[in-house]
């Protein structure tokens, strides 16, 4: 047991999310996209609330991924999307790339 934890020492993750008001903003302008999982909305709307926002005010895509295995979401999400996509690696990729270069961009796959 003493080799599997000196194993795992280097992967230990240690949240440094600086949830502020300033830092959700700072972060957010940073990216490309904001990326939320729908099916952590019911119990987590007031964060995600504030993340769109601040998305929004720095014109970023949001990117709403719908939960394996589910066809909706809900409407508030729906109505501030820029994309929706279900929990499919290609289609999240897809999604941020339109996103970020435009319904025209040529994927080099």
């Amino acid at each position: 047991m003493s080799r599997l934890n000196s194993a795992t020492e280097a992967f230990k993750w240690e949240d440094i999310t600086d949830t502020s008001e300033t830092g959700y903003m700072e972060a957010i302008a940073d990216c490309d996209a904001l990326i939320v999982l729908s099916g952590l909305w019911d119990e987590n709307k007031d964060i995600i609330n504030e993340h769109i926002k601040f998305a929004q005010s720095f014109k970023k895509a949001i990117i709403i991924i719908r939960p394996y295995g589910a066809e909706e979401i809900p409407e508030e999400l729906q109505d501030v999307a820029t994309r929706v996509v279900g929990w499919n690696t290609a289609c999240i990729v897809d999604a941020i790339l339109l996103s970020i270069n435009g319904d025209d961009y040529e994927f080099l796959m």
